[in-house]
């Protein structure tokens, strides 16, 4: 955790420990949850619109 910013980072909390055994009890893989974050991410972005 960076110590300038007082909550963890995304990374950190997916790489932790007890974050995976919640995961796996509910039947998910940490690697699963990362790219389901990735698609909101691109989803979430603005999309360019050229002028008609």
């Amino acid at each position: 955790m960076d110590k300038r910013r007082p909550e963890p980072s995304l990374d950190d909390l997916l790489d932790d420990p007890i974050l995976h055994a919640v995961l796996a009890r509910d039947g998910l893989k940490v690697e699963e949850v990362r790219l389901f974050l990735n698609e909101m991410k691109k989803r979430l972005q603005p999309t360019c619109r050229k002028a008609a």
